[in-house]
This record gives C-alpha cells, structure tokens and sequence, in this order.
C-alpha cells in the first residue's frame, strides 16, 4: 500500500497570498472542482495559527461561500496536528448555532467531525434527520469513532437511511469503526444484510464477523455463491472477512469451518495461513474432514 505523500513543508511554503487563496476556494466547488477547491484550502489549513482571526472575520461575512470556506479552513482536515483543537470546536459550534444556510451547516459540520470532541455530539444529533442528505452524509460521517450510545444510537437510525451514501456510511462506521458490541449494533448490522446494494451489505458482514457473530455463517456462505470466484478474490471486504476468519480458526474457534472450506475452495485469503487454519480445524488440503476419512 502506498503511503500518502506528507506535502506540509509545500503547503507551508506556498507565497501566494491568503486573500487569493480564499478568492480562490470560494469561487470553486469542492465536489466538482476537487483541486482547485482543495489545493488552496489545505494552504490555508497549514497556516490557520497565523489567520485565524481572519478566518474567525470571514466567518462573519454575508457571502455563504466565505463563510463555508472559513469553517473548513478552521476543520483543518489535511493537517495531522491540529491547532488550538478547543478553540476551534468553540468557534464553530458558536457559529453553527446561528447558521441557516444548509452549505455553510454542512462545511461546519464536516469541519467539527475532524476534532473527536464530545462536544460535538448533541448539535450533530440535532440534524440527523435534516431534509437535505448531503447534510446527513456529514452528520454520519462526523459521528464517526465515537464510542458514546447517543453516537451509536443515531448511527444506527442513520444505517436505515433513505439515501444510499449514508446507509453505507453509517453502516460502515457502526461495523468498523468502532470495537462496541451490542445487541442493538448487531441487529441493525442483520438489517442491512437484506440490502440488494453489494457494499453495504458486505460492510454489514464485516461488521458482524468483527464481533465474532456465527449467526451470519449462512448469510456469509450465501455472499460466497453469489459472485464469480473472480470477483470475491478481488474484493477487499471479502478478503478482510477471510483474514478475520482464519485469526479465528487459529485461535482455536471451529464453528467457522463451513465458511473457511468455501474460501479455501474459492482461493481466497493467505495460502499459507489458510492452510494452518484448516489444519487446525482438522482438514487436509482439499478442504475435507480428516475424521470423515
């Protein structure tokens, strides 16, 4: 895996002017313009101890796009160490309170899910079923790690989302993100193995083989006939299920062998590690028990 190219010392170094960066990310979109929205928005993060009062300024401007630019600037996304993380949530859940625009809403929301400050937490919920489901997405995305049952319980409401990003998202990060397990996590984790859309159910199976849940083996085995061997050799979520499966068998835990035997037979996973889990099951090569011969 290749590892992200650090590019600090570049954005610290950029001459051009913060009044021209800011020209210059307002006047793009970051959805459909990515760069040339992003580029000058990370600059602007990297210098953010030297302009936050002109962010904190424009953060008060009538133009939503100066206001929505100042709260991601303020979010801080692409930089590791974040500055003055206390202040930066107080600012904008200050201007959150009194924001009506659904653009600039969302930035701040974007901006507060990169700090992890519980804070956050009941002016997040407070938009959970907002109209608008890009607004929603943020909401889902910023609830992200938190271990806490109010972060919990409105991921799992959001996992039933009518919007397909943010069922998967929230899916995601109730399987994944997070080490909590409960009854009420896996539940609506089950709920999402009736979806037609492949991702999320299989974010559902991650979530639920994570926490160690033998009730999915039929649903797993099912996900394994309904592909061509191609396909789940190269699905990462198959290969993540695989590799969480043989732990399991070398540890010790027997009741995943239908579903080891199926990817050894489909050549999915590690070989070699494959091979000693089924050892350790008590199968031989072909998959086939060794106390049935």
């Amino acid at each position: 895996m290749n590892m992200p190219i650090d590019r600090t010392a570049e954005y610290l170094a950029d001459p051009r002017a913060t009044e021209d960066l800011v020209r210059l990310a307002a006047a793009n979109d970051p959805d459909n313009d990515e760069e040339a929205y992003w580029n000058p928005i990370r600059v602007l993060e990297h210098r953010l101890p030297r302009i936050f009062d002109e962010m904190q300024r424009l953060s008060e401007e009538n133009d939503p796009k100066l206001r929505s630019v100042a709260a991601t600037v303020v979010g801080q996304h692409a930089v590791k160490e974040k500055w003055m993380g206390s202040q930066c949530v107080d600012l904008l859940l200050d201007l959150l309170q009194r924001e009506q625009d659904v653009v600039v809403i969302t930035a701040m929301i974007n901006a507060l899910g990169q700090f992890h400050d519980p804070r956050v937490i009941p002016r997040l919920l407070a938009f959970k079923t907002h109209p608008d489901a890009t607004l929603r997405f943020g909401v889902t995305q910023s609830l992200a790690r938190y271990e806490d049952v109010r972060a919990i319980d409105a991921l799992i409401d959001l996992s039933t989302d009518v919007d397909r990003e943010v069922r998967n998202w929230a899916t995601f990060n109730l399987g994944s993100m997070i080490e909590v397990d409960t009854p009420a996590i896996r539940q609506a984790l089950k709920h999402r193995l009736t979806e037609t859309d492949d991702e999320i159910r299989g974010e559902a199976l991650v979530g639920l083989v994570i926490r160690g849940d033998h009730e999915i083996i039929p649903a797993l085995l099912q996900e394994l006939e309904r592909h061509k061997p191609e396909v789940l050799q190269d699905s990462f979520t198959i290969g993540e299920i695989a590799d969480r499966l043989i732990d399991y068998a070398l540890a010790g835990d027997t009741r995943w062998s239908p579903v080891l035997k199926k990817l050894q037979q489909l050549g999915i996973g590690d070989t070699e590690r494959l091979h000693s889990a089924s050892g350790m099951l008590g199968q031989d090569e072909d998959g086939t028990s060794a106390e049935s011969e």
